[in-house]
């Protein structure tokens, strides 16, 4: 004998359910968190791109740590702020400069420079830059970097930055990974409505017409 008791039957999804207009909200929080989480993404980005890029006035130098072995970049700035002012140059101004690299100290052993005129410009916020060569750290620590004017030679203040880091890459990486996000964000919206609105046409559709009482 068969009992009828569904008592302990698994649970099954009821079909006959439907969603509140409620649910459409879903979506829309969907969309302002996601969208909070992408911009917030693309700004700590572009914030840590620009603190990558440690900055030496010429004429002048400065000992830079540099985290991590590995290619390091420099670059003339072309449009940036140095302690609170505005500088603008252009990559011939760079040329009665000199810029040298020393593992250490002023009197460390001196890196080699690899020319890279002109390659990878970048702006990132108020800042734009040009490269100028990149060098090879063997190992992390303090490096001196000169930027010491050549004899004879008429100068105007530049500022040359150092990173270890492709400024165009990373902003490309980022707003790549951005644009994937907002995919997948709009993606889960949709999907949310769409569902919503199915499921409340389905049973809208089976509940048949609406009767209405005449006073």
């Amino acid at each position: 004998m068969v009992s009828s008791d569904n008592s302990h039957a698994p649970f099954q999804l009821r079909d006959d359910i439907t969603p509140s207009v409620r649910w459409y909200g879903l979506g829309l929080l969907i969309l302002l968190a996601g969208g909070g989480f992408i911009v917030n993404y693309a700004l700590t980005g572009l914030a840590r791109i620009d603190d990558a890029l440690v900055q030496v006035k010429g004429p002048g130098a400065a000992e830079v740590m540099l985290g991590k072995p590995g290619v390091h970049n420099l670059f003339i700035e072309t449009v940036t702020v140095y302690n609170g002012k505005t500088y603008k140059a252009e990559l011939p101004d760079i040329d009665p400069y000199e810029v040298t690299v020393r593992r250490g100290g002023v009197d460390g052993e001196a890196v080699t420079l690899t020319a890279a005129r002109g390659a990878a410009p970048y702006s990132v916020w108020s800042r734009t830059g040009e490269g100028l060569a990149f060098f090879e750290a063997k190992e992390a620590g303090s490096y001196y970097v000169s930027v010491a004017p050549k004899a004879g030679g008429e100068i105007k203040p530049v500022i040359v930055a150092v990173t270890p880091m492709n400024p165009n890459f990373e902003m490309t990486k980022i707003l790549l990974d951005a644009s994937l996000m907002f995919f997948l964000v709009a993606a889960a919206m949709l999907s949310t409505v769409v569902t919503v609105y199915l499921l409340r046409k389905r049973n809208e559709k089976k509940a048949g017409p609406k009767k209405w009482r005449r006073s």
